[in-house]
C-alpha cells in the first residue's frame, strides 16, 4: 500500500495482522515501523507532504526475534532511509512497489516463518494437541488468542454481508452473531463506529483485508 496525499486522518480498524510500514516525513526524515495487531481502532495521521507505504502479513506468519511483541502498539525501527533494522538484522528499505520482494527476502532469511498449525487452527481445521496447547501456539505467533481472531473475522464478515445489501438483522445472524445489537457492539469495539455510520461513509470502512502470506 502506498500513500502520498494532502494532510489526512483516518481510522485503522482493529485487526489480527502484523505489518511493516515505511515513510518519508515532509522534512525528509525516513521512518520504519513495526505495526502490531490490535483489538481497538487506531487513529492514523498522514500530514501533508509525507509519504507512506507498507505491507500486512498473514496472522499465521511468525516474526522471529522480536522478544515482546508490540500488540496494540506501533514500534519504531531504526532506519537511515536505505536500511532498516528488524530483530537485530539490517534489511534494505523497499520501494513502494517492492514490498513483495521484501517479504520474500525476510522469509528466505528465516525472519518470517509460516506456522501451519496456527494457520489450520485459525481456519478451524482439526489440529493435534489440547485446546490449551493450540491456544499457546496461536498467541505465541499472532499475539492474540483464537477467540479474539474469530471475533475480528466475524465482524469483517458481517461488514461484507452488509455491503452486499443484506439487511442488518440477517447479516448479524449469517455472520454468527446472536443478534443485531451484538454485531453493533463489536463494530463499535473494533471499528469505533456503528454499521450504519460505516456504510454511510461517515468513517473509514471496516473492510476485508488481504494480507501477504
Amino acid at each position: 500500500m502506498g500513500l502520498d496525499r494532502l494532510s489526512s486522518t483516518y481510522t485503522d480498524s482493529a485487526n489480527e495482522f502484523w505489518g511493516l510500514a515505511f515513510g518519508i516525513r515532509a522534512d525528509g526524515t525516513p521512518t520504519a515501523t513495526l505495526v502490531g495487531p490490535s483489538l481497538a481502532p487506531r487513529t492514523m495521521d498522514l500530514p501533508e507532504g509525507e509519504r507512506a507505504w507498507g505491507v500486512e502479513l498473514a496472522p499465521h506468519v511468525f516474526l522471529r526475534g522480536l522478544g515482546v511483541k508490540p500488540v496494540d502498539e506501533m514500534r519504531d525501527l531504526e532506519t537511515d532511509g536505505e536500511w532498516f533494522v528488524l530483530a537485530g538484522t539490517r534489511y534494505p528499505v523497499p520501494e513502494p512497489d517492492g514490498m513483495e520482494r521484501l517479504v520474500e527476502q525476510l522469509a528466505g532469511q528465516g525472519a518470517l516463518v509460516a506456522e501451519p498449525l496456527v494457520e489450520r487452527a485459525l481456519a478451524k481445521q482439526r489440529v493435534a494437541g489440547s485446546e490449551r496447547t493450540v491456544r499457546r501456539h496461536v498467541v505465541g505467533t499472532v499475539g492474540l488468542g483464537p477467540k479474539s481472531v474469530e471475533q475480528l473475522r466475524r465482524a469483517r464478515e458481517a461488514y461484507r454481508l452488509l455491503q452486499s445489501g443484506m439487511p442488518a438483522a440477517q447479516a448479524a445472524v449469517a455472520a454468527g452473531y446472536t443478534d443485531q445489537s451484538h454485531m453493533t457492539r463489536d463494530f463499535r469495539l473494533f471499528a469505533g463506529a456503528t454499521p450504519g455510520q460505516i456504510l454511510r461513509g461517515e468513517v473509514t470502512p471496516f473492510d476485508s483485508r488481504d494480507p501477504s502470506a
